[in-house]
């Protein structure tokens, strides 16, 4: 939940000065403080956001090829929030599938072999 903390100033309106109560809200996080509406990047790759009256969100940041074949698998680079699909019998290829290297549901589908 947001923390709101109550801080006091001074107005001055016509001629007159009154007291005008402020909240300022925040939420923490590992131990640091945002301010509503802020966000930041966690480094496991969460994308999170301070909001009122719910507090932390945070959801997964970046996107992940959802459609490759089964030879190859999806790996997050190293540093880097960004996934690519490798071949999975060796992660320095990357996954190569299209024409003529359809996937084998998908040579099927068509009429071909694998």
């Amino acid at each position: 939940m947001p923390m709101c903390l109550q801080q006091r100033g001074v107005l001055l309106q016509h001629q007159r000065l009154a007291t005008v109560c402020v909240y300022v809200c925040t939420c923490e996080y590992m131990g640091q403080v945002y301010g509503i509406g802020e966000s930041w990047i966690t480094k496991d790759c969460y994308q999170c956001v301070c909001m009122e009256p719910f507090g932390v969100g945070c959801c997964d940041y970046g996107s992940q090829p959802v459609d490759y074949p089964d030879w190859c698998e999806i790996i997050r680079k190293p540093d880097s929030c960004s996934s690519v699909a490798v071949m999975r019998a060796n992660h320095k290829l990357p996954c190569l599938w299209g024409r003529g290297r359809l996937r084998p549901a998908a040579a099927e589908a068509q009429g071909g072999s694998t």
